[in-house]
């Protein structure tokens, strides 16, 4: 009888642990960019701007990459929290809040739609000319931001150094069955960290 019971728990205990591992959202790359010319090398400190409408989402997002770059030994801050809630978050701000804490890097990121296939391009093509400095991708993409409710979403992250405001870095990718924004947000950064350490951005 406490054969039979030992086994049943077992089995029970293996069945939960496959239903929790089924239902944890599946996070792929669907394109990554990166300039060839970059020549700065390993990147030790980066600020993270998400375009999401959704106030609450767009904190966890940044929250979520700032907490894998700084595991990955990289000084890293959400640019909402280096300002207060009356000052504008706009290009200004966000160059000159960089520039002051000496952040090598602007990760810019947002949502997306899975169904807006022209964000998905081939890698070889480079991003369209509007994407190349970080005022002018900014000044555009905060528009096209959205409120992710669907379970099976996109998202485009940008990287620029902040010195230059240029292009180095860009990658867009899809989640598929993500149950709550936590499990959506942290897959996403994970494999988009992933990705940052084999194209030496990141250490």
């Amino acid at each position: 009888m406490i054969k039979i019971q030992k086994t049943v728990m077992v089995a029970m205990a293996v069945h939960l642990l496959f239903f929790s591992a089924s239902c944890a959202p599946t996070t792929k790359l669907t394109r990554v960019w990166k300039d060839d010319t970059y020549k700065g090398g390993f990147l030790r400190s980066i600020m993270v701007v998400d375009l999401s409408k959704n106030t609450l989402r767009g904190k966890m997002l940044e929250d979520a990459f700032v907490k894998q770059f700084k595991r990955k030994g990289v000084r890293a801050t959400a640019s909402g929290a280096q300002v207060s809630s009356n000052t504008a978050l706009d290009v200004d701000t966000i160059r000159a809040e960089a520039q002051r804490l000496k952040m090598e890097a602007i990760f810019v990121t947002h949502f997306i739609s899975v169904k807006d296939k022209s964000v998905f391009l081939h890698p070889s093509i480079p991003p369209p000319p509007g994407e190349k400095s970080f005022a002018s991708y900014y000044s555009s993409a905060q528009y096209s931001g959205r409120d992710v409710e669907e379970t099976d979403v996109g998202m485009k992250s940008n990287l620029y150094e902040t010195s230059t405001e240029k292009l180095i870095w860009s990658v867009s990718s899809e989640s598929i069955d993500a149950n709550t924004v936590d499990e959506l947000v942290e897959s996403l950064a994970k494999v988009v960290l992933k990705n940052l350490r084999q194209d030496k951005l990141i250490q």
